[in-house]
């Protein structure tokens, strides 16, 4: 997976320590990295790169500082998950009303660096999900594990069921339930493959989505889809 960053820092010394921690963090981690610096502020507004992920942002910067740049990020409806660098523990009461991710003290260190960037790092591929190629006739969709709230197989068909529409195809059922595996994602029916993010509740013989859909629950399955429940609602997917 691709992850855009951004380094907003005016000493020129720590914004390249940081890039060396990210390559570093992202190599070990198997993700490709980009990475966008900035030494100011003002600069980042004017630049803000398109679809960024995770903004390492100094908060004690020139005339605009890391607060101010955080709170007109906001504005524009940006979620881009915020780190905040800073050497002042008094502005984590700030960081948090602009919904920043953590804060790394000054100077950072790589340990405290790996921790959070990839909790954060985690948080963005949850969010996201797992991409799967789907071939609906001629077209070929690319399609996020987030977007779906269960696969059903329908008369040798596996049909789809995003937010907004349904895909069917020809294939296996097993094979999706094989690639999303770690995803979120459990079989509570031969013929049904849920995602726990969209389960609302679990009853004797079925479960109710948030949109209000009810899915049948097999007795033979019922224990195993609860147990995937509780460890993705515990946060360990």
């Amino acid at each position: 997976m691709r992850i855009r960053f951004a380094v907003c820092e005016d000493e020129k010394d720590a914004a390249e320590v940081l890039n060396g921690y990210i390559d570093t963090l992202c190599a070990s981690l198997g993700e490709e990295a980009q990475i966008f610096v900035f030494n100011s502020g003002e600069e980042l507004l004017e630049n803000y790169p398109e679809k960024l992920d995770i903004l390492l942002l100094d908060i004690k910067m020139g005339e605009l500082d890391g607060i101010e740049t955080a709170k007109k990020i906001r504005e524009q409806k940006k979620d881009v998950c915020i780190i905040f660098i800073t050497s002042m523990a008094q502005y984590a009461i700030e960081g948090y009303r602009v919904r920043a991710f953590s804060f790394l003290t000054k100077p950072v260190q790589y340990e405290d660096f790996r921790i959070e960037v990839t909790a954060a790092i985690k948080k963005l591929k949850e969010a996201r999900g797992k991409e799967l190629l789907i071939r609906e006739g001629q077209k070929v969709y690319r399609v996020r594990s987030a977007s779906i709230y269960y696969i059903e197989v329908q008369n040798h068909k596996v049909i789809l069921h995003l937010k907004d529409r349904a895909l069917s195809f020809h294939g296996k059922i097993s094979g999706l339930e094989e690639e999303l595996k770690g995803w979120g994602f459990g079989r509570c029916h031969v013929a049904f493959l849920v995602s726990f993010r969209y389960v609302a509740s679990v009853s004797a013989e079925s479960l109710t989505l948030h949109n209000g859909e009810q899915i049948p629950v097999s007795r033979n399955r019922k224990k195993e889809f609860l147990k995937g429940m509780a460890e993705y609602l515990g946060g360990t997917v």
